[in-house]
């Protein structure tokens, strides 16, 4: 039983489906759907993900799914649905792998320090130096106000082979347990649920503060690739647009958005 108000309540549950998000916006033409309705898909043939890359995953062993929110936000504050996303990720997977304990005898990763979750800017989530899970936000928007948003989740839950995607982990892989998967969505819900009622709450300021403290790379002096060219510099923040702010090595800040910058 998932213990939220409205997220999750109305649950969908498809064995196969080309792409949670697209199997939504079909629901969505068809009918009126209630906020917080949840389709998860055992299986995800065709998942997208930022940039126009694919989300691969195995049948069975993770989480695939799609929620439906109607937050009613105005377009420039659309970012906070990313912070909000992205903070209850991270929220869920700290409390998953502190009540594993971390098992260095059964983890393939034996140094705890690499297991700290960080939000990769926009919304990749990582555990270390490896990418656990993705988020992928479509708004539909009715003149200046998000109307609906369709939040697409994947997560590495089971799964322990990644093929040639080296840098991908799971919850399995870093603690050596099977987690159940259901258990795992209603979790999930329960902090998903709680940063957003944060924003409807107006707590915004707090969002920005924890989305900035949980940035990957934040504070460090790292490589950055920017039309073909390589520069190093510090990660300070985003913007309210929801930019990354870079400082450069002479000490001035730019903003930069998803389709011109790379992570080194």
């Amino acid at each position: 039983m998932i213990k939220t108000l409205f997220i999750g309540q109305n649950l969908l549950e498809l064995t196969s489906v080309e792409s949670t998000n697209s199997y939504v916006l079909g629901m969505l033409k068809d009918s009126q759907v209630p906020e917080g309705t949840l389709v998860w898909a055992h299986e995800q043939t065709g998942g997208r993900g930022q940039r126009g890359n694919t989300w691969k995953s195995e049948a069975n062993k993770n989480i695939t799914l799609s929620i439906i929110l109607k937050p009613n936000l105005k377009v420039d504050k659309q970012f906070y649905l990313t912070r909000v996303i992205s903070l209850g990720m991270v929220d869920f997977l700290n409390k998953c792998l502190k009540k594993s304990g971390l098992n260095p005898k059964k983890s393939d990763i034996s140094d705890e320090s690499v297991h700290e979750v960080k939000i990769k800017w926009p919304n990749d989530i990582y555990a270390g130096d490896k990418k656990i899970a993705g988020i992928l936000i479509e708004n539909l928007l009715k003149e200046d106000q998000v109307n609906v948003s369709i939040i697409g989740i994947g997560l590495n839950v089971n799964q322990t082979e990644f093929g040639e995607l080296i840098q991908a982990t799971s919850l399995c892989s870093l603690t050596g347990e099977v987690f159940d998967l259901k258990d795992c969505i209603g979790r999930l819900c329960e902090f998903i649920e709680a940063g957003y009622l944060q924003l409807k709450a107006g707590k915004e300021e707090q969002l920005k503060k924890d989305y900035t403290y949980s940035l990957y790379q934040l504070n460090r002096l790292c490589d950055y690739e920017k039309a073909g060219r390589i520069f190093k510099a510090v990660l300070t923040g985003v913007n309210e647009q929801g930019r990354l702010l870079l400082k450069d090595e002479n000490g001035e800040t730019h903003s930069y958005d998803l389709k011109e910058l790379k992570f080194i």
